[in-house]
């Protein structure tokens, strides 16, 4: 009797314990870079961006050209979120509704699209926190974005005003940026990196040191997160860096700013959630040491543009102080399946702990991860063929010396001095 009651109260300990586990754990979604294109038919022209014309493009979209993301491929996005996960804690959504090529459009239409974003969170996570952010297509004319009030910010923060609240609308107006708190200890920061993109010829770094005072307020705001112990996501659409190490993806002197600006705070920023390469991969922001490095995520798109597979990223987390990004799951649409089919075929495509090797997705282990790949060709194999979502881009990382090298410089430092320097001369 004695025997059968210790095991029975061992059995309730356990169980206990991986609930109080669960309770510790949540998730989160990013979805970016939808680029929805409404006017996407089947049996389109890939040369007229599938548009117009006769031609081979897909139900579900296809991987052939530049064309953009038909609708009923977003809302089997959405529908595959609400499956999988359908109440996480919040959602990141990180820029870029409109298309690339879109047909002749208006600061109405631009708003429209904004619209898009709103109408499918509301329809499929009605009770969820979400947090939105305009990328570099989401204006008129295309990428280029005033540091000031205007017709784009204001229109958006009213289209988005359910998941921005008075305080966060206000700073929007002024320069399409925000934060507020997720939860006690665990404040976001939105940023508006699209205006500091190098093809916006609005702004100037010659004249205007600090585009709507963005830097300014991100600093103000990184000291309260410190004074009241708070950690901090920040969310952006364009990452910082450079391009395979040859863009400044902003104006080269915003990227050394922005990447000043953060050297004090790395220890209480979880991550830099963000999009726009369409692309995956992650960088180091920082001196490479645990407590003076904090870590960029950057997710494949949900558009098919460019011969890519539409992507989502599910996070976990650790919800409660001190927090920590714990891992991912990419999810991936097998378009050519799903066209033949005519059913929408969603596959986890790869979680990051399991390819990468890695307990968690802190600063230290992605600096490990570094170290790892310089040596270990496998792991190294992993993350460029989930680079573009499709196999043969690790096939072509040739010469394959000089690739890895390119790649994992990327990965380590994103000013161009200590960039160039890796390039020429390796880790």
């Amino acid at each position: 009797m004695g025997s059968r009651l210790l095991a029975l109260t061992l059995i309730v300990a356990l169980a206990s314990l991986a609930a109080a586990e669960d309770a510790d754990v949540g998730y989160f979604w990013q979805i970016t870079d939808v680029h929805l294109q409404p006017q996407y038919y089947e049996k389109a022209s890939v040369r007229e961006h599938c548009v117009a014309g006769d031609g081979d493009a897909g139900l579900y979209g296809t991987m052939d050209g530049a064309c953009d993301l038909p609708q009923i491929t977003a809302d089997s996005a959405f529908q595959l979120m609400k499956l999988e996960k359908p109440e996480p804690d919040f959602i990141f959504y990180t820029g870029d509704m409109l298309p690339h090529d879109p047909l002749e459009y208006d600061e109405d239409d631009v708003i429209r699209y904004q619209a898009n974003v709103t109408f499918y969170l509301e329809k499929y996570f009605p009770r969820v926190k979400a947090y939105p952010l305009l990328g570099n297509h989401d204006t008129l004319p295309r990428f280029q974005m005033y540091d000031y009030e205007y017709w784009l910010y204001d229109r958006t923060a009213d289209t988005w005003s359910e998941y921005l609240s008075t305080d966060m609308q206000a700073t929007f107006r002024k320069g399409g940026y925000y934060t507020t708190l997720i939860t006690t200890g665990l404040r976001v920061i939105a940023l508006n990196t699209a205006v500091l993109y190098y093809h916006n010829n609005f702004v100037n770094p010659a004249n205007d040191s600090d585009p709507a005072g963005m830097f300014a307020w991100a600093k103000q705001v990184l000291d309260t997160a410190v004074a009241n112990d708070e950690k901090v996501m920040m969310i952006y659409h364009i990452p910082v860096g450079f391009m395979s190490g040859v863009q400044c993806q902003f104006h080269e002197q915003y990227n050394d700013d922005f990447i000043k600006l953060l050297s004090p705070y790395h220890s209480i920023i979880l991550g830099h959630i963000n999009g726009h390469d369409h692309l995956d991969f992650y960088r180091l922001i920082g001196d490479q040491t645990p407590a003076g490095t904090s870590v960029s995520f950057t997710a494949g798109a949900l558009t098919e543009y460019d011969v890519e597979k539409p992507r989502l990223r599910l996070f976990k987390y650790k919800r409660t102080a001190p927090f920590t990004v714990l891992d991912y799951t990419s999810w991936a649409l097998d378009l050519h399946e799903s066209n033949l089919i005519r059913t929408a075929l969603w596959k986890k495509e790869y979680v990051a702990s399991e390819d990468y090797a890695v307990s968690d997705l802190s600063s230290a282990s992605m600096i490990g991860l570094l170290d790892t790949m310089w040596t270990n060709d496998t792991i190294f194999g992993n993350y460029i063929s989930h680079w573009k979502g499709v196999e043969w881009v690790g096939k072509f990382c040739t010469p394959f010396k000089l690739c890895k090298r390119d790649v994992l410089c990327n990965v380590k430092y994103q000013t161009r001095v200590p960039l160039y320097d890796c390039l020429l001369q390796g880790y």
